[in-house]
């Protein structure tokens, strides 16, 4: 039975987050006091003020700078020997300390400057220092202590008159209700202090408690109320340049999306993020990003799309040494392998991750983990232990008070129940599992009560129930996948259409216009020649001196006109000439959209018949258990083929728009290959194909390239040697070292090709489609694919084959 798991546990991971990007706003202010901190004549106590608002800003920034700033202010400091200034440079020193992750350090700091300000009642001072004091103890057990904190701090900035440090401390004092699942204080909190930032114009801060208000409602399965509020976040930050944020708000889109679909709105969000997060170069957002986009491909049921996602995230985890998402992305790889019914692979995964999230005491993910493992001991029959791993699961669930993951722990008993024969209680459990999920709105919940159930009653014999909930899951899927998806393809085909047939018409309605006014003053040039030449020879005998010099002035005019006319005539020819090249592309987009709608027309629609006859047969039919079984899995095949071809087909067409950017990072191929071969030995392993590594496994191997790009190109080789190689053969991976460039290859044993199709194999031509050796087909893009990425690195890519001896795919690039 498939699982699908929600991620709103890593929300506490985002809520920690703070104002890390550099605005336009920001680098305003920062250039004004070094203006003013460079200036001749200030004091030194004005100049120190000045040094410590640039800290404050380089902090929020993340600047490097800052402790150069800090420094100076401290020579300035320790000469005026002024308290209050001493404790307000102390404030920052905490606040450093405290960002490079010296906690302990910065609570001593920050006690040492608490007396200071209260001995010397330096108010601002004190209520800066307790409001950070708040923030350390926010999300440690010291709950009582963070309010006391805030409430003090609060008091002391209402008697110095500082409203903006009032609504800090409300947004600090809403976080810690959120954290105490009081949401509805925490929101009461956060409206205050957004309406103080919308009024006084603090437009990153007001978009950040947006989102966290929209957290709020979330974690109340409000979901209408935070999708608006994320919405809005959004349309504030990306209005004040606020990207750090607005790529946390696409993670809470992304959330709100996955729980209510449809789960291409989430796929959408997510990507935005990590855009951001790769423009910003900031690893830890990469790899949330990474987890959450396996995760939506995992509910589509793209698995090779999911599987190269989570690994690429336990790879970048492992390299930032995120032990958080290291745990996730073992626990996603150990689900898809149980998913897949590769069930020593599933187990290795799941309690690797298991045991990593009891040694670093990660509770939130433990309740799945538990549950999953249950569900793993029911595939193999061992009910005992699946029983004591829903017991330790459901200690979780309950603890957290999570309605999603009781949800998970409800559905593993109940197939347990199911699996030692106790159906009337499965049953039972499923139904009130489908209304809490329909109660809060859970579409990970709907989807797996309505699979669970269709299952139970299959497995009971009751066929007509089976029939009804299998049903009910197949319309739930339609509606909101697979329809949404390929009306968003074929709109944005007809939009692009519609784009370039207005362009030409527009150039077209230009020509004529030119055309009609080059005839227009031709004409009243002859006109004016002809009037010209009849009052000369009227004229010619009694105005020979009027003649002579308005003949010059008539010459000048002349050759005036005819620079016109010449003029005119050279623009034309340009527009003619940038009509030609328009109607070229048009003819090139056309032939190329006539191909992409060949797929749509063949390879889309044969699935579709596949399963439409097949599910014909099971309605109509007579048929016996097996037969159903048989026609069962022919339908779930077509589905998967169905839902692959729609993927490679939206990956194709961002790298045509260019939509995909080139990010080069230095990184380990030996370790990259070893990670993506371990993915793909899933489907190596149904053909009995041993897959070969002919390069120095203990070795590193650096170079500098987009891994997203390599990932891709290496998946999309070995993928397609698997497929062209018959059972019991073998695909080989390796590469070859040549001064300061290396070429990877990818051979296999498989049924080859003529030399002309090896030459033109990468072409997007759509001839070379042909199935593989179980029968396996595709769009025929993954290759074209492969060659975008490596012409995207200036490298080279390149087949070498004979038929009946197998291929090698090779691609060079710089090391």
């Amino acid at each position: 039975m498939k699982k699908l798991f929600s991620l709103r546990y890593l929300l506490s991971f985002i809520l920690s987050l703070w104002l890390l990007t550099l605005s336009a706003q920001d680098q305003y202010r920062i250039d004004s006091l070094l203006n003013l901190i460079n200036s001749r004549g200030a004091e030194k106590a004005q100049k120190a003020e000045w040094l410590f608002q640039l800290a404050d800003l380089y902090y929020y920034t993340q600047n490097e700078e800052i402790e150069g700033v800090l420094d100076e202010a401290g020579k300035i400091v320790d000469q005026l020997k002024d308290p209050c200034l001493q404790a307000a440079l102390g404030v920052l020193e905490a606040k450093h300390l405290n960002d490079k992750n010296l906690i302990t350090e910065s609570k001593q700091k920050s006690r040492m400057v608490l007396e200071l300000a209260r001995e010397h009642k330096c108010v601002k001072a004190e209520a800066d220092i307790l409001l950070h004091l708040a923030f350390l103890h926010l999300y440690n057990a010291g709950e009582d202590s963070c309010i006391l904190y805030i409430q003090q701090a609060k008091s002391r900035a209402e008697e110095s008159n500082d409203s903006l440090m009032i609504a800090k401390a409300n947004r600090t004092l809403g976080l810690s209700y959120y954290i105490d699942n009081q949401f509805q204080k925490s929101n009461e909190l956060l409206q205050l202090s957004y309406n103080f930032f919308l009024r006084y114009g603090e437009g990153i801060l007001e978009g950040t408690v947006l989102s966290d208000i929209s957290e709020c409602y979330y974690m109340e399965s409000n979901y209408d109320s935070a999708l608006f509020y994320a919405k809005k976040a959004d349309s504030v930050l990306e209005k004040n340049a606020g990207f750090y944020e607005l790529a946390v708000n696409c993670n809470m889109t992304g959330l709100i999306y996955q729980s209510t679909g449809p789960i291409e709105e989430a796929i959408v969000a997510y990507y935005k993020g990590l855009r951001i997060a790769d423009k910003y170069n900031d690893a830890s957002l990469k790899v949330l990003f990474l987890y959450n986009l396996g995760n939506c491909y995992f509910e589509l049921n793209a698995l090779d799309i999911a599987a190269e996602k989570f690994q690429l995230c336990l790879s970048m985890a492992r390299q930032a040494s995120d032990t958080s998402m290291i745990i996730y992305s073992l626990s996603a790889l150990g689900n898809l392998a149980l998913g897949a019914d590769i069930l020593d692979t599933a187990y290795h995964y799941l309690k690797k991750s298991l045991e990593l999230a009891i040694k670093t005491n990660e509770t939130d993910i433990l309740g799945f983990l538990y549950a999953s493992l249950a569900d793993l001991k029911i595939e193999t029959k061992e009910y005992h232990e699946a029983q004591t791993y829903i017991n330790k699961a459901l200690e979780y669930a309950q603890a957290s008070n999570s309605p999603e993951e009781m949800i998970s722990v409800n559905v593993s008993q109940a197939m347990l129940y199911a699996a030692t024969n106790r159906y009337k209680k499965s049953t039972e459990l499923l139904l009130n599992t489908l209304q809490q999920s329909k109660k809060i709105k859970s579409v990970d919940g709907l989807r797996m009560s309505l699979e669970s159930l269709a299952e139970v009653y299959e497995m009971q014999k009751d066929y007509k129930n089976a029939l009804l909930y299998s049903h009910m899951v197949k319309e739930f899927e339609d509606s909101t996948k697979l329809t949404s998806t390929l009306q968003k393809f074929i709109h944005t085909e007809w939009q692009f259409e519609r784009d370039k047939a207005e362009r030409i018409r527009q150039l077209e309605v230009e020509n004529t216009n030119l055309e009609h006014r080059s005839k227009l003053k031709e004409s009243r040039l002859v006109t004016l020649i002809s009037l010209i030449g009849t009052i000369t020879f009227l004229l010619i005998s009694l105005f020979l001196y009027l003649l002579v010099k308005s003949s010059k002035r008539r010459a000048k005019i002349l050759e005036e006109k005819n620079r016109l006319v010449v003029r005119h005539h050279d623009e034309l020819s340009e527009m003619v000439s940038r009509l030609t090249q328009l109607t070229e592309e048009l003819r090139t987009s056309n032939n190329t959209k006539s191909k992409l709608f060949s797929i749509i027309a063949h390879d889309l629609v044969s699935p579709f018949h596949v399963i439409q006859g097949y599910s014909n047969l099971l309605l109509t039919e007579n048929l016996d258990n097996n037969t159903r079984e048989i026609y069962c899995k022919r339908i779930a095949t077509s589905s998967e083929k169905l839902v692959e071809m729609i993927n490679t087909l939206l990956e194709w067409a961002m790298s045509q728009s260019g939509s995909i950017q080139l990010n080069p990072i230095p990184f380990d191929i030996t370790t990259t290959t070893n990670d993506l071969i371990a993915t793909t030995q899933i489907f190596a392993d149904k053909k009995q194909i041993e897959i070969l590594k002919e390069y120095d496994q203990d070795s590193e191997l650096m170079i500098t390239a987009d891994v997203n790009m390599f990932n891709r190109i290496l998946h999309n080789l070995l993928v397609n040697a698997i497929k062209y190689t018959p059972k019991n053969g073998q695909v080989s991976v390796g590469w070859i070292l040549e001064r300061d460039q290396v070429t990877i290859f990818v051979k296999d044993t498989g049924v080859g090709m003529s030399a002309d199709m090896a030459a033109t194999i990468f072409e997007t031509s759509f001839k070379n489609i042909n199935k593989g050796t179980d029968g396996e087909t595709g769009t025929g893009l993954g290759l074209n694919i492969c060659r975008e990425f490596v012409k995207r690195h200036n490298g080279v890519i390149w087949a070498e084959s004979e038929p009946g001896k197998g291929s090698k795919f090779s691609f060079r690039l710089n090391s």
